[in-house]
């Protein structure tokens, strides 16, 4: 990115100062406790419901929410806020059907449930490995996206920030996360505070969206090829949110780690106003970044090429005249994607432990060892390697964890269905939607941003920089994003169709 802005004393203290306490906690917590796998994994069931919850909550805003979400809304408009609609309807779903299923189990790994439920060992092996690969490929993701924020500000590379990420067990997750939560909600409590007032408040920041076409949330196209519409963004929002809550092991793993269903039941409860909040304020950033920049905007001058670089780019460009904000906003991305790697990191060790590590008698009475999350986050560091953060993060998970869903909710609600009907089921949409990502991958046409203007660029030539029609060609997977050929056969039509509709 062009126009970097380098880090200065304030913002290294701030950046650092966010890593070396985030060490601290989980080393305490590591070597205070943990005498067991039960405690590692689990907290030995005993944690409360609130810092669960906060730590539930910091999982999810990962850079790929800050600058995945945030970006969508500066390029793409309003329309997506409409898919956390689905949250609170997932959570509430998960808490009434799924928790009272689940916890009195008192499972360690999921797929626990899955031999429980149609008595088949092969099934639940199957589940674990699905299970790994998308852990692998989330990871990667999370720290593709933190690496938007880095190179923007520093030279530091990826890898000397990542190590830390596994160390400790469920408790230094959980109470590590509850300090980066806050340093999450400070950083972008600010940025949205002094960017609103830049532009002439919050009121002027909505007029200019507005002008932009930005606001629209209430699109009633019935269209499955259009992007983001009022009538896919919610079933995304619930599909996704249903599959974290009920399936996911992460979640699953820090659910259970209170002491009763009641406060399981509290832990998603403290969910829906917690993620309701964040995401109200990273969708509020997008459009701060498209007010701030109205008219001669970074995007329509080249000086970005992506908009998951907007933010980054924003507080370095707009607010950086304040001591250690970009220092701040670094950490808010490394934070959350500190959390929420180490948790994955975490819920794979619980699955290795209990799925693979248990059928032999050398590690029955063995401690979870370290080296086996920092295997994960090498591999992760390897996969890593995406551009659009939304779509790619929502894809992974609808092509991986759909199939799984599946299964589970067939084993919740279908007691008469038998394991060849749970086979047939999810090998025929494993399949399906491999083909379809592949095909969406390969022939795909690439996406229409709204438009963007740099006619009042000062000492610019305005005319060749008026932007109406820019397009996504970068491939969510590997960067090479074909133009479809024009072709209106039912496959190719096939491949057109919004990602919403991937979960």
């Amino acid at each position: 990115m062009d126009n970097k802005t380098e880090f200065g004393v304030a913002d290294y203290c701030a950046f650092v100062g966010m890593l070396i306490i985030s060490s601290a906690i989980g080393f305490y917590v590591s070597y205070k406790g943990n005498k067991s796998p039960e405690e590692f994994l689990v907290g030995d069931r005993s944690m409360k419901p609130f810092p669960v919850s906060m730590s539930l909550i910091t999982s999810f805003v990962s850079a790929i929410s800050l600058l995945g979400l945030s970006g969508e809304t500066y390029a793409n408009g309003m329309q997506i806020i409409t898919y956390t609609l689905g949250v609170p309807l997932a959570i509430i779903f998960s808490s009434h059907f799924v928790v009272p299923v689940l916890y009195p189990l008192k499972l360690i790994s999921i797929n626990e449930y899955i031999e429980l439920r149609f008595k088949s060992k092969r099934l639940r092996l199957v589940m674990f490995l699905v299970t790994e690969i998308f852990i692998l490929a989330f990871s990667s993701i999370c720290l593709y996206s933190s690496t938007i924020a880095l190179s923007s500000v520093t030279n530091l590379s990826t890898l000397s920030n990542i190590f830390i990420l596994g160390v400790g067990g469920i408790k230094a997750v959980i109470w590590t996360d509850v300090f980066q939560f806050t340093v999450m909600m400070i950083g972008m409590i600010t940025i949205l505070a002094v960017g609103c007032a830049q532009v002439g408040g919050f009121i002027e920041t909505l007029h200019i969206a507005s002008g932009g076409g930005r606001l629209e949330i209430f699109n009633m196209n019935p269209s499955p090829f259009v992007r983001h519409t009022f009538i896919n963004t919610i079933p995304c929002g619930f599909f996704y949110f249903l599959q974290m809550y009920s399936v996911d092991q992460v979640n699953t793993q820090r659910i259970c780690a209170v002491n009763s269903t009641k406060n399981a039941k509290r832990v998603l409860n403290y969910n829906i106003y917690g993620l309701l909040l964040v995401y109200f304020l990273t969708f509020s950033c997008g459009l701060v970044a498209y007010a701030s920049y109205v008219g001669c905007d970074p995007m329509a001058l080249g000086i970005i090429t992506k908009k998951d670089q907007i933010m980054t780019y924003f507080v370095t460009d707009k607010l950086s005249f304040i001591p250690g904000l970009p220092g701040l906003f670094v950490a808010t991305i490394i934070g959350g994607t500190m959390s929420t790697v180490s948790s994955y990191i975490n819920g794979c060790m619980a699955q290795l432990w209990k799925d693979v590590c248990l059928k032999f008698k050398f590690f029955k009475d063995a401690s979870i060892p370290l080296v086996i999350g920092f295997v994960l986050i090498a591999l992760a560091i390897l996969a890593s390697n995406s551009s659009s953060i939304l779509e790619m993060t929502i894809t992974v998970s609808g092509t991986i964890y759909g199939p799984i869903l599946g299964v589970f909710l067939i084993g919740f609600f279908l007691p008469n269905c038998n394991l060849k009907g749970v086979w047939t089921g999810f090998i025929g949409s494993s399949a399906f939607m491999l083909w379809l990502t592949i095909g969406a991958l390969l022939y795909k046409k690439p996406t229409k941003m709204l438009s963007f203007s740099a006619a009042e660029c000062v000492g610019l030539n305005s005319s060749s920089l008026n932007v109406s029609n820019i397009h996504e060609i970068i491939s969510p997977f590997n960067g090479t994003m074909k133009e479809s050929i024009s072709d209106t056969s039912s496959i190719n039509s096939l491949y057109q169709i919004s990602y919403t509709l991937y979960i």
